[in-house]
C-alpha cells in the first residue's frame, strides 16, 4: 500500500511538473514546507531547524534527549562558531 501511494505521488508530481501551473504550485508547496522552522534553546544556544513535516517537528522536540552524541559535539564547538 505504501509503495503504491509513493508511486502515485511520484506520477502526479511528474505530470504536474510538466505544466507551468503545476510547476508553480509544486515550487510554492515545497518552498512553504521548507520555510517552516522550529527553534529551541540548549545550554544558552539558539538552534533553528527546518521543520517541513510532523516527523521533523517530533525529532526536533526530542533532540535534547535522543541525540546525546550530537549535543556532546555541539558542546565542543568554539564560542561564536557558525554552522
Amino acid at each position: 500500500m505504501k509503495a503504491a501511494l509513493k508511486s502515485a505521488i511520484r506520477g502526479a508530481v511528474k505530470v504536474a511538473s510538466g505544466t507551468s501551473v503545476g510547476s508553480f504550485t509544486l515550487e510554492y508547496v515545497l518552498n512553504d514546507a521548507m520555510s517552516r522552522a522550529e527553534r529551541f534553546r540548549y545550554k544558552g544556544l539558539d538552534f533553528v531547524f527546518a521543520a517541513p513535516n510532523d516527523m521533523n517537528r517530533y525529532r526536533i522536540s526530542t533532540f535534547a534527549t535522543k541525540e546525546p552524541e550530537t549535543l556532546e559535539w555541539v558542546d565542543g564547538l568554539p564560542k561564536g562558531a557558525i554552522l
